[in-house]
Formats: structure tokens, sequence, C-alpha cells
């Protein structure tokens, strides 16, 4: 059988950042625990160097499946 990778982009306001990744926490510790699941990695954009702004998506989780 062959792995799937989801990519889950999240579009969070500053001002809900600590918000989202206490939820994130949760989720991440029940999705651990369900059949198939082999990791998932969350990453933080970064500012652009370009025009100063975060781009539009600054959360991007990749999950891999069974």
């Amino acid at each position: 059988m062959n792995n799937i990778t989801l990519i889950h982009p999240f579009e969070v306001s500053k001002d809900k950042e600590d918000k989202f990744l206490s939820i994130w926490k949760n989720i991440d510790n029940y999705m651990k625990k369900q059949p198939g699941f082999i990791e998932t990695k969350l990453h933080k954009s970064i500012e652009n160097a370009l025009t100063h702004k975060n781009t539009i998506y600054n959360f991007v989780n990749i999950a891999y499946w069974k």
C-alpha cells in the first residue's frame, strides 16, 4: 500500500497565532494515535524579504499517512 502526503495551509492572524498553536497541539496529539498515521510537521512562514510582508498562509502542515 502506498503512503499519502497531505498538505494543509492555514491563514492565521498574528493576534491568534498562540491560540492556533494551542489548538494545533491538541489535534496533533489526537492524530498521532490514529491508525495509519506516520508523522506531521507544522511549518511557519517567514517574512518575504522582497515585499516585507508575510505570505497569505503563514502556517503549513505536511502530514504523512499509510
